[in-house]
């Protein structure tokens, strides 16, 4: 019935005559016409649930963008999500909207050129870099039961940092000046630059921290306060680069702000 999704609960044993394919707890089966469905082993049990993939994704994607919004907890996100949370990293999915995202970036900075007095600056969150807790494992992998999946998780990330290198790279080739700012305190500022020059960073025009202070602000507060800080001190703000909504949230943004995909979901 149009509008409608349906839940199957089969054996593994009836599935034993089709082509398919597991990757620990996550079951896959192209159909003839090409049409994919994705399986989750339930625990304990010798069935596995039966979803469609387009419409569970779909609304999992959308609700991922709810959360953002909204700053829900983690609690909130349903329990079909988590399946797709993993699908969405494991397949590549990520990876390619994060490239997507950034193509969009260089698109449009090919057709601009900055003044040469090196006011023109993109403000870029460092998150997404380094997240705040780089070894945490996320809260959605330990509930799915992938906590003990590390490899999978370093190389997403590994790959991640290569292409926001890339971007970086071309924005500072083009004479753009880059401002990265982090959520982090600034007692933590000696780590943080040998982190980013280890990583392969150089050249940044400052790095904006936390002071005591702001610690106690909301997130999003305090980035609109280094904003107009910036624009006050007579730079020229270009971009703002980040894929976490408190970043791009309230007055004294870029001319064009760029939310890149978060690994979130």
């Amino acid at each position: 019935m149009a509008g409608f999704q349906f839940l199957w609960v089969i054996s593994v044993d009836s599935l034993s005559h089709s082509t398919w394919s597991r990757d620990h707890n996550i079951f896959r089966l192209t159909l003839r016409n090409g049409k994919q469905w994705l399986f989750d082993r339930v625990r304990n049990a010798g069935v596995i649930e039966l979803r469609e993939t387009i419409d569970d994704f779909d609304y999992c994607k959308a609700f991922a963008l709810h959360v953002e919004v909204n700053n829900l907890e983690l609690d909130e996100f349903p329990t079909i999500c988590k399946t797709y949370f993993i699908w969405y990293f494991r397949e590549g999915q990520y990876l390619r909207d994060l490239n997507l995202t950034m193509l969009i970036v260089e698109r449009y900075f090919r057709n601009l050129a900055p003044e040469d007095d090196g006011l023109d600056v993109s403000l870029i969150d460092i998150y997404d870099i380094f997240p705040s807790n780089p070894h945490h494992t996320h809260p959605l992998l330990l509930r799915s039961g992938q906590h003990d999946r590390n490899d999978w998780v370093g190389e997403v990330r590994r790959l991640a940092h290569m292409r926001f290198l890339r971007l970086l790279m071309k924005l500072q080739s083009s004479g753009w000046s880059l401002i990265f700012i982090t959520r982090k305190r600034e007692e933590q500022c000696n780590a943080t630059t040998k982190e980013l020059i280890s990583a392969g960073y150089g050249g940044w025009a400052s790095l904006i921290m936390r002071s005591d202070d702001e610690m106690q602000m909301d997130s999003w507060k305090f980035f609109n306060k280094r904003r107009a800080e910036l624009l006050n001190q007579g730079f020229r703000m270009a971009s703002v680069i980040s894929s976490r909504m408190d970043a791009l949230t309230g007055p004294c943004l870029g001319k064009r702000n760029f939310k890149l995909a978060n690994p979130i979901f």
